[in-house]
């Protein structure tokens, strides 16, 4: 089976400028909980964002959500796979990355569909959906994190160090970004977000 299979066709799609007032209100006309950010003519995906993205790096964090875009909240890089990638090999790539849903991307980048936890549910057979929540929804260990990953000091989000699209150091310490947006949040006032020595 192939994700054209399962995946749900034409998701709805917002650009990283859309206030985030306006992402949620997608999310309930399109009742979807996750909406992929795409360049605005190309519709090639550069994040997602989820409403727990909306909850936690901006009302947690004391930000008010009606000054914010989804740009400022969304998970990037953005893990992606096409119509013909096996659902196996979708499957392993969300349980890898911890994600509950996965963009679709057409042979020219373009966001074509998506894939969530609820389309593996509905539409596997066997018992593979079940372990590929266990393993999205399992808490990663200290032990388990190791060197290679790290945590954005802005958001809080896991940032795999090879991979992270923005870093610095400050006081000789190292510091791993999801976005150059949290770089800069970071670079105004470095200091209150660094535990003093």
């Amino acid at each position: 089976m192939q994700v054209r299979d399962i995946m749900t066709k034409a998701p709805v799609c917002c650009g990283p400028d859309l206030p985030l007032a306006d992402v949620g209100r997608l999310m309930v006309q399109f009742d979807c909980g996750g909406i992929p950010i795409v360049e605005p003519e190309a519709r090639r995906p550069v994040g997602l964002i989820t409403d727990r993205d909306i909850t936690c790096r901006t009302i947690a964090a004391g930000k008010n959500p009606l000054d914010l875009v989804a740009g400022d909240c969304m998970s990037a890089p953005v893990v992606t796979v096409t119509p013909d990638t096996s659902v196996e090999e979708c499957c392993d790539a969300m349980e890898a990355h911890q994600i509950r849903r996965v963009p679709v991307v057409d042979a020219g980048g373009s966001c074509c569909g998506i894939v969530s936890q609820a389309d593996l549910a509905l539409r596997m057979a066997n018992g593979r959906s079940a372990d590929v929540v266990r393993e999205i929804s399992r808490h990663i260990e200290k032990a388990d994190v190791g060197s290679d990953w790290a945590t954005d000091p802005v958001c809080g989000m896991r940032v795999h160090r090879s991979m992270a699209p923005a870093r610095t150091t400050f006081h000789s310490e190292t510091y791993y970004f999801c976005s150059e947006r949290c770089l800069n949040t970071f670079n105004q006032d470095a200091d209150d977000y660094v535990a003093p020595a």
